[in-house]
């Protein structure tokens, strides 16, 4: 959810920790793909290293098709996040309508998923495409309501996903 405060969102974050030699920790919950953020961090520093956080799935083939996408990026270690299986209640976001992940917004690791995108019936995103900022619930629920076809994809993709990651399946150490 970076690009809602910096217009380079984890790609900034993964060049500052990569020009530090630190770990950058990239969230399934980002809004760029696994794949360009490996990209910006090694252009920095090849060796840097690069953990990936799993907001677990609910099916075990995206999770897989996940997983190794950030192996074959160069993640090298993985932090399991057990405690958002289903989203916190937010009076002042339902007040306000914010919900980012409802247009897309912090959902590029699903967006550019091949087993995720097809599991919807939609063609993956390009591992470099994003969604714009700053983030306009209005605007793109107005755009949505007018037709605009990409705003009414975003709507099926993010609320698809949020049901993907946030779906109230809880898991065991024999899931792990």
């Amino acid at each position: 959810m970076q690009g809602i405060i910096h217009p380079h969102a984890e790609l900034a974050s993964a060049r500052a920790a990569a020009s530090l030699g630190v770990p950058f920790i990239m969230s399934t919950a980002s809004t760029r793909s696994i794949e360009d953020v490996a990209l910006a961090s090694s252009q920095v520093n090849p060796s840097a290293p690069r953990w990936y956080q799993l907001y677990w799935p609910r099916t075990r083939a995206v999770t897989a098709s996940i997983l190794k996408r950030a192996k074959e990026s160069g993640f090298t270690a993985l932090v399991v996040t057990l405690d958002t299986m289903t989203l916190g209640w937010r009076p002042h976001d339902l007040e306000t309508s914010y919900l980012p992940f409802a247009h897309a917004t912090g959902c590029a690791v699903g967006a550019t998923d091949p087993v995720f995108m097809a599991k919807i019936g939609m063609e993956p995103w390009a591992v470099d495409k994003h969604v714009e900022f700053p983030y306009n619930p209005v605007e793109l629920e107005k755009r949505a309501a007018e037709g605009d076809e990409e705003a009414k994809k975003r709507k099926v993709i993010g609320t698809c996903w949020l049901g993907e990651v946030n779906s109230g399946k809880y898991r065991t150490w024999e899931d792990l």
